[in-house]
Order: C-alpha cells, then sequence, then structure tokens
C-alpha cells in the first residue's frame, strides 16, 4: 500500500506546482506594488484562515498544535526562513522576467532537492530513472534561460534580466531545502507546518519593511483591483503550498521533486495566452522535453502502483491483515515520522 500513497503524493505536487502557476501569474499582474507589501498582505490572510482551521479542528478534538510538535521547531523555522526567501527572490525574477523563463530557472531545484536528499536523507536513494528524468529535465531548462533580452519582450530592459537571472537561481538553491526539511519533520502535520510558515512569513516581513525605509502596508499604491488580485493570488498561493506540504510528507523527495517541473510548460501557456510573451524556438522545445520526461516517469510510476496492487490481490487472505499493517504507513502507530503525522487528524 505504500506505492500508492507515494503515487497520492506525487500527485498532489502535480497539482500543487500548476496551482502555483496561477499564483505567480497574480504576481505578474501585481507589477507597480511593492513586493513585500504582496508578501504582507498574501501571508497575513493565509494566517488568518490558517489559524481559523487549526482552532476549529482543536475545538472539533483533532490532536494539532498551534506552533509544531516541541523538538522540532529548529526544522519549521529552516523550512519557513527557506521558503520565505524563495519566495522573495522568485516573485523577483518573475516580475523581471517573463513568466516561462523565471519559472523555468527557479524549478531547477527539483534536480537540487534530489540531490540534498540522497545525502541528507539516507533512507531515499537515487534511482535511475530519477537520473534520466533529472538529465533531461534539466537540459531542458538550460534551453529555457534567455540569452538576450529580446527573447523576453520588447519592453525588457538587460539590466532587468541580469537581476532577474540572478534572483531566480538564488531562489532555486533556496527551494530545494524546503522538501528536505518537511521530510525530517517527525510527527508534524502538513496543517502546522502550513500555519508556522504563514505565521513566520507575516512576523517576519514587518521588519524587513521597516527596514526597508517604507510604510508597513502602503495602502496608497493599491486599488480595488490590485486587491481582487491578491485574494486570488492567496488563494491560489495557499492551496499550492499545503498541495506541495502534503505531497512531501507522502512520497520520497527523490521520487516526487522532478514533478514539480510540470509548473514549466503550464507557465509557458500562461505566458503566451495572458502577458503575449511569445517564447523562443529553443524555449518551446526545452518545455517539451519536460513535458516528455514528466508523463513517461508518471507512466513508470503508475505501472508500478499497477503491478503493486496486483500483487497484493494474489496475497492469501489470511496474510493480508498482517501485510496492511506493515505496509500502510498512514494507519501504523510505529511507522516513520512521515506517517505519524497524518493521524493527527483522527479525533483524540
Amino acid at each position: 500500500m505504500s506505492s500508492r500513497i507515494e503515487f497520492l503524493g506525487i500527485l498532489c505536487v502535480i497539482v500543487g506546482a500548476n496551482c502555483a502557476v496561477v499564483a505567480h501569474s497574480f504576481v505578474r499582474l501585481l507589477k507597480g506594488v511593492p513586493l513585500l507589501d504582496v508578501i504582507q498582505v498574501r501571508f497575513g490572510l493565509q494566517c488568518c484562515v490558517m489559524t481559523l482551521v487549526v482552532a476549529v479542528l482543536r475545538w472539533k478534538g483533532h490532536n494539532l498544535r498551534f506552533f509544531g510538535v516541541p523538538g522540532q521547531q529548529h526544522l519549521l523555522l529552516l523550512r519557513s526562513t527557506a521558503f520565505l526567501a524563495a519566495l522573495g527572490f522568485g516573485w523577483t525574477a518573475m516580475q523581471k522576467l517573463p513568466i516561462g523563463v523565471a519559472t523555468g530557472i527557479v524549478y531547477s531545484n527539483p534536480v537540487l532537492s534530489g540531490l540534498l536528499a540522497s545525502y541528507i536523507l539516507r533512507r531515499e536513494k537515487l534511482s535511475t530513472a530519477f537520473a534520466v528524468q533529472a538529465i533531461v529535465c534539466f537540459t531542458g531548462t538550460a534551453l529555457i534561460i534567455p540569452t538576450a533580452a529580446k527573447e523576453g519582450g520588447a519592453d525588457s530592459e538587460s539590466n532587468d534580466y541580469f537581476v532577474g537571472t540572478v534572483a531566480a537561481v538564488v531562489s532555486a538553491c533556496l527551494h530545494a531545502v524546503c522538501p528536505c526539511a518537511v521530510r525530517m519533520m517527525e510527527g508534524v502535520h502538513p496543517l502546522e507546518i502550513q500555519l508556522f510558515q504563514d505565521a513566520f512569513a507575516t512576523l517576519a516581513t514587518i521588519p524587513l519593511a521597516a527596514m526597508a525605509g517604507g510604510p508597513t502596508v502602503d495602502v496608497e499604491v493599491w486599488s480595488h483591483v490590485h486587491f481582487s488580485y491578491v485574494i486570488y493570488f492567496t488563494v491560489a498561493g495557499l492551496t499550492a503550498s499545503f498541495l506541495f506540504i502534503a505531497g512531501w510528507r507522502m512520497a520520497p523527495v527523490t521520487k516526487a521533486s522532478l514533478f514539480t517541473y510540470t509548473e514549466i510548460p503550464t507557465s509557458f501557456i500562461v505566458q503566451v495566452y495572458l502577458f503575449q510573451d511569445i517564447p523562443a524556438a529553443r524555449q518551446v522545445l526545452g518545455a517539451s522535453m519536460i513535458v516528455i520526461a514528466t508523463c513517461v516517469r508518471l507512466r513508470c510510476e503508475s505501472y508500478g502502483f499497477n503491478d503493486n496492487k496486483a500483487s497484493d490481490e494474489l496475497v492469501p487472505e489470511d496474510h493480508k491483515d498482517t501485510d496492511d499493517v506493515e505496509n500502510e504507513p498512514l494507519l501504523s502507530e510505529e511507522r516513520r515520522p512521515t506517517s505519524q503525522s497524518m493521524r493527527r487528524l483522527q479525533p483524540s
């Protein structure tokens, strides 16, 4: 049954990646609004929503904590810091580069995530399938990276491309840390991770805004259109973030990380139809390589799940109960730390 849980985790990562495309698109539409304002408003709204959700679940008897499991706060802080910094650099890149190009650079991070997970999380080993998909996707990403300002649109400036490219590379490195930190957490539920992250981001942006020399939130730059955009942005971003966290808890980083590449071809579709930025031919080729590699890998994972399911059907009835206990990580009391957190929504 563990393969079924892993496959569900992979699907969460894929859906989360495409929800992130929607969020990134609204960042581009919010161009002209200070970045810190966007971060503060988004995470402030998310923090309110998540606090309400956790409070209601606690009131109904679910064993959830507002500040995570004791002894795991350092990992929550590491994940939240890396995530916030990665988003800040990534959103800067989104505002200075075409969304497809910026996404292509930022999402070179799955390869880094897999390599980092194999080194830190000893139980996660890199497979041949990972190596093949990583090579193809990394090559596709390299084809996407712009070599001249003209590849991003007529109104782009060379200086913007340099700053945007650097910001995207830094964001990729920080994003690679996040899934590994989630996998290292013991007994922490995804809702607790999300709440801690949103609360940290909300509080951290207040001194950052003060250091920048501006007001906490500059209401003068906001219009009703901007506010509606940030509402949609928050909904899409919160959905993507929670799906990513849930996916990392259910599937190994070395297996699921490369499926975040599905955001790249989707973002090119948005780039063309929403922003009228036509990608170069080699960028289309790079995105196509990523799509093909991802589809082949997903098909292989699906076959693996079906094979395991068929094997389960051949197990004698008197052995099924024992096997299910050993192979079902979400229901066992003594399974690995990842599974313990998923049981926390059971009423206490």
